[in-house]
């Protein structure tokens, strides 16, 4: 019988998928890829790349890597990764992967806290998830991954991709993301992400509800009203911009 990966990969096995992937990807320095799997990728990217960094957390897929001296293969989660590399913090740096689908949110959020390192990547997303991260305000997936996400990053779906792409194939369809980094964006501070958490904690009730807790009822009346904000407005009817608006009348000095 067949060992079933330790890490649960699908691995993407559709050749046309693998190399419009690659193509895809436009890094401007260095650059890591998070998942070594099987190999597909990588060999892809020796093409077109000299040297690079790849991620792998199971030591079952390094023993069988075909490794080459093109590339740097660190046995690490990348979860647990400090961005940086050679004891030099990274710069301009980007990243490609076919994520695995549990830790895909999170590995996302740590991109995200790290914007200001991290220009440009190439994710593979579980279609669900690509649909929250990609959501528009009003919409019914629009959330805090949502305005996190395109605060930070210009993005664009490259294309669905069915459960045939993968062996073993997964119960749901794929997406793939392609991000730039905004010269724009919102910001940056662990109380940023926090307080959009926050506003999106209690999603189908009004806003008001959901910081009540956090700030005194004269202040968000306040704030409301300066924005032109209807009192029974939800967050998920606020415009991508208007977060940080929001969030520096909040927390204006």
């Amino acid at each position: 019988m067949k060992r079933k990966p330790k890490f649960g990969q699908n691995f993407l096995v559709d050749r046309a998928w693998q190399k419009r992937i690659v193509e895809a990807f436009r890094p401007d320095a260095a650059f890591a890829e998070i998942g070594y799997g099987e190999g597909a990728l990588t060999n892809l990217l020796l093409e077109r790349f000299k040297f690079f960094v790849v991620f792998e957390i199971d030591e079952s897929l390094i023993a069988k890597a075909n490794l080459s001296h093109e590339f740097k293969m660190i046995h690490l989660d990348f979860l647990k990764w400090d961005f940086h590399l050679n004891d030099q913090r990274v710069e301009n740096f980007s990243l490609i992967s076919n994520l695995p689908y549990e830790s895909s949110t999170a590995i996302l959020l740590r991109v995200i806290e790290r914007a200001d390192q991290i220009e440009h990547f190439v994710f593979m997303f579980q279609r669900e998830v690509a649909d929250r991260i990609l959501a528009r305000p009003k919409s019914r997936t629009y959330g805090a991954l949502s305005v996190l996400a395109q605060g930070q990053y210009q993005l664009e779906s490259l294309g669905i991709l069915k459960p045939g792409a993968f062996k073993p194939p997964p119960k749901v369809d794929s997406t793939v993301i392609r991000a730039f980094r905004r010269k724009d964006p919102h910001p940056r501070e662990e109380v940023y992400r926090n307080f959009i958490f926050k506003a999106f904690s209690q999603k189908r009730k009004i806003l008001k509800n959901a910081l009540k807790q956090e700030f005194l009822a004269e202040k968000i009346q306040q704030v409301f009203s300066s924005l032109g904000l209807s009192d029974n407005i939800r967050a998920e009817e606020i415009g991508l911009e208007d977060w940080p608006k929001l969030f520096y009348k909040f927390y204006e000095r």
